[in-house]
């Protein structure tokens, strides 16, 4: 596959990439290094060249805008040539440190490393970030290695890895609040530095790696012909592969460790240059390493720029990095032919049970799931007094608790749950891949979008605003998504590329609202974390329409998507209209998904759990299959609100996180038994 999308042609001669990019460097560079607070402008870095700037100025130069500089520079190239490393690797268009979960996997590391206070200075904070990108990378090369390594199982894999993984590092922030104060934005990539330190540390090896990957330009000239053509001249394409992953790897992961995660250089970068003339992987590296730090450096100055006064908080780069870099995925992504689907379903797993115990069990586990919700806080309630209470009888504190606190918490939170495991179970139909679930595909970041905009607009608006903001924000990213994969039908692949796209702008949109409003960071971040804190039954009202009116529907249409899985051309042959059963399907799935952002934030992976724990006790059949799975992600959540506020009492962790935590490992297990049935 080539690693050029349609509609992007070679243009220009082979050079012009390189010398164009050494000149708009410069001018980045002169321009960055007159921005910042402290009023030093470029009269002023002319008086520090020539030796003539009074000594404060100097320090500001030399301590502050020279190693941001420096460190922009740096971090672009290694980004960019470790993005080209990857694509030529994959032979993907889309692969890049942040859709192979590289840079995910080299935060967390980093963050680890500061938890446990790491020995040794920053070089062994640089070895474990590459620790942790190698693993994470590992296991992301490892879910798409089946069969032909298709853009769809990549991203999806790489998507839904980082997002595991960073909510593993939320959860480790949110516990170690006090410990690690000031890793939030720096999580999101800043060029913010305190002097040469990191640079001088990191930047020699990095430098001398990107000459690694020019001298191995050759090599990954004929791994393009393919591994057969490859071998017969004389090369090892399994060895070429390995040595440019671990170049990759490397690269990445010392970026991460300079200004934190910057997404989507390794992606902007090698299309910008493919598109003027890079054609030998050579010329393709060194244009790359040029134009990632015009890349960087120029997100950084607009950063700078876009902050209303001087004394606001500043975007991070890698917030303004998303915000481009994110339409240019969804571009790319409409612009690659469609495909049939990104693989199967579910698990090769079938469990043989009888239905009656699948029909019984699992109402009775959720059920006593439910009533330790109703027992456990900081008035502990026998299960007895709990049952009482929610009957009318018992004490007036035992009631007061149990019926007005925590009863309604419960009951949001099987919603919720019930409404993200059906959502996440149609689009997995609907896209034919096991990874797909409302969060990988943006419609949570988009419903996250609208709802934080009411929140963050008007705080003590009334309680049904922030739903409908999140159905307007949730319906918006769904429309765009469908317009923009729309190519003659709705193909399951360029809609799940699509989703990805979306989601990734709409973080980066909830990023820039955070950091737009300081004062109600906590607020927002609490909510987002996917929190059943402080749900009442006004909350229970909200939500409660959606499982029970559009669930319905669903499971009446279950013979329709049974036909969706069987592939487009079978399901035409029976006579089904494809095109609208997936689109109605979509629209679904997505106000699903919306009505539960809209009341408990964002609670990721139960659109994973759910519909993998049940397909196994029900099979494929979506009429007996959608309502279990239904089931066991109300069970999921819930379980996850009671283990957050007992684990770790009385601090609270929030549900989403509880999710992700487990989620996380079952997902690991998840991608490696659906390798090989990959696309």
């Amino acid at each position: 596959m080539s690693v050029l999308p349609v509609g992007l042609a070679r243009a220009s001669t082979p050079a012009a990439p390189i010398r164009t990019g050494v000149v708009v460097l410069v001018g980045v560079a002169l321009l960055h290094v007159t921005l910042g607070r402290a009023g030093v402008g470029f009269g002023d870095v002319l008086d520090v060249v020539t030796g003539a700037a009074p000594d404060d100025v100097v320090a500001v130069v030399q301590a502050s805008r020279l190693p941001r500089l420096l460190a922009g520079v740096v971090v672009g190239a290694a980004l960019a040539v470790s993005g080209v490393l990857l694509q030529a690797v994959t032979r993907n268009p889309l692969a890049e440190p942040a859709t192979t979960g590289i840079a995910a996997g080299a935060h967390l590391a980093l963050v680890i490393a500061t938890l446990v206070g790491l020995p040794g200075g920053l070089l062994p904070q640089g070895g474990m970030a590459v620790l942790g990108g190698l693993l994470a990378g590992g296991v992301v090369l490892l879910a798409a290695s089946g069969g032909e390594v298709s853009p769809t199982r990549l991203v999806l894999a790489g998507v839904a890895v980082s997002l595991a993984l960073s909510s593993v590092t939320a959860a480790l922030l949110l516990v170690n609040e006090q410990q690690l104060t000031g890793l939030f934005l720096w999580g999101h990539g800043s060029l913010v530095q305190s002097g040469l330190e990191r640079v001088e540390a990191f930047g020699p090896v990095l430098a001398l790696l990107v000459v690694a990957a020019w001298t191995m330009g050759r090599r990954l000239d004929v791994l393009g012909l393919g591994d057969a053509a490859a071998g017969a001249l004389g090369a090892s394409p399994a060895r070429t592969r390995l040595a440019a992953t671990g170049l990759a790897v490397v690269l990445a992961s010392g970026a991460v460790a300079i200004t934190g995660p910057i997404g989507f250089v390794g992606l902007a970068a090698p299309h910008l240059v493919r598109r003027f003339g890079g054609r030998t992987h050579r010329r393709l590296v060194a244009a790359t390493a040029i134009w990632g730090g015009v890349l960087v450096l120029a997100a950084d100055a607009a950063a700078q720029l876009l902050r209303p006064d001087s004394t606001s908080t500043e975007l991070p780069t890698g917030v303004v990095t998303a915000l481009v870099g994110a339409p240019l995925l969804v571009l790319i992504a409409r612009s690659l032919p469609a495909g049939g689907g990104a693989g199967a379903t579910g698990l090769a797993i079938r469990l043989r049970l009888p239905r009656a115990l699948v029909a019984a069990g699992i109402p009775l586990v959720l059920v006593g799931t439910a009533i330790a919700g109703l027992v456990i806080g900081d008035l502990p309630v026998s299960p007895g007094d709990a049952v009482a209470a929610v009957l009318g009888g018992g004490e007036d504190l035992t009631r007061s608790v149990v019926v007005d606190l925590r009863l309604p918490r419960v009951l949001v939170a099987a919603l919720a749950g019930a409404c993200l495991a059906s959502s996440g179970a149609v689009l997995q139909t609907v896209t034919r891949n096991p990874l797909a679930d409302p969060g990988v595909l943006g419609v949570t970041a988009g419903a996250g979008v609208g709802a934080l905009v009411v929140l963050l607009a008007v705080p003590t608006g009334p309680t049904l605003l922030l739903p409908l903001g999140a159905f307007v924000g949730g319906g918006v990213v769904m429309a765009l998504a469908v317009a923009a994969a729309w190519r003659g039908g709705l193909a399951p692949d360029r809609l799940a590329l699509v989703g990805i796209g979306m989601a990734a702008t709409g973080a980066a949109l909830i990023d820039l609202l955070i950091v737009r409003h300081p004062g109600q960071a906590a607020q927002a971040l609490n909510w987002l974390a996917g929190s059943t804190y402080g749900r009442g039954i006004d909350d229970v009202a909200l939500l409660g329409w959606a499982p029970f009116v559009l669930l319905p529907l669903l499971v009446l249409a279950g013979r329709h998507l049974d036909l969706l899985g069987v592939g487009d051309d079978g399901a035409r042959t029976l006579g089904l209209s494809v095109q609208r059963t997936r689109l109605v399907a979509v629209v679904l799935a997505c106000a699903l998904a919306a009505a539960a952002v809209g009341i408990v934030g964002d609670l990721g992976f139960v659109g994973l759990l759910g519909p993998h724990l049940a397909r196994p006790l029900t099979g494929p059949q979506h009429r007996r299959f959608l309502p279990v799975a239904a089931a066991l992600g109300a069970l999921v959540v819930v379980a996850a609100d009671v283990l957050g506020r007992s684990l770790f009492a009385p601090t609270e962790i929030p549900a989403g996180l509880v999710v992700s935590l487990i989620g996380t490992p079952f997902f690991l297990f998840l991608i490696w038994r659906t390798r090989s049935v990959a696309a």
